[in-house]
């Protein structure tokens, strides 16, 4: 049983506690109105300790959850996320597509369809924001973005991998078409083609702003 629910019987000493007797505070001569206010207050105590218990555990699982929230689906928005710039400036994603739409798109130099695309992103997009995001180095992927002609202005680099992390990225390329509101609009897997990539990126630049 609960200590606290008992207390000393009156009439002993402390230094007669090894006499001391201990009854239910029913057994104890308190009035009914009384007794009808040590079980409130004691159900009160339990109710508070259970919530205590409960807010410890949300506190608990509750970043786990935020930080798997974001799954690059059609319809959310990019969340908090920040890359290096080709001129070695901390950028925001999000910020990026700040009333410009736009694509993302994530991808390696070691990855060969990656590469079969990269001339494709070397054309002017009038009008859109044009994010290649690679978590290698710059030394890395410079060479074949310059090869591939694509303005080194639009690459941006996550070595930690944090961004691809927070992303859900696992396979490469994986594009994603942002409208200016920041809300991706479209997502591919793998290579685009020329034609999709086209029909994608007019959507996410749209006017309304999709």
């Amino acid at each position: 049983m609960d200590r606290k629910t008992f207390r000393c019987v009156p009439g002993h000493s402390r230094s007669d506690a090894h006499h001391w007797l201990v009854r239910p505070y029913t057994q104890l001569g308190y009035s009914r109105g009384e007794q009808a206010i040590m079980a409130r207050v004691l159900w009160w105590r339990n109710v508070l300790a259970l919530l205590a218990v409960l807010l410890a555990l949300v506190a608990v699982i509750r970043p786990a959850t935020q930080s798997h929230q974001f799954t690059a689906s059609v319809g959310q928005s990019l969340p908090a996320s920040q890359v290096i710039s080709s001129t070695g400036q901390t950028q925001s994603l999000p910020r990026l597509f700040q009333g410009r739409g736009g694509l993302l798109n994530f991808w390696a130099p070691w990855c060969p369809a990656c590469r079969m695309e990269l001339p494709d992103f070397a054309q002017k997009f009038p009008g859109a924001t044009i994010a290649l995001v690679t978590n290698d180095t710059s030394a890395a992927a410079t060479p074949l973005l310059t090869e591939s002609g694509v303005d080194i202005h639009r690459a941006y680099y996550d070595t930690t991998g944090q961004v691809f992390n927070q992303y859900l990225i696992s396979t490469l390329p994986t594009t994603l078409f942002i409208n200016r509101h920041g809300v991706v609009v479209a997502k591919v897997i793998g290579p685009m083609t020329p034609a999709l990539l086209d029909h994608d990126l007019s959507i996410a630049t749209q006017s309304q702003g999709g």
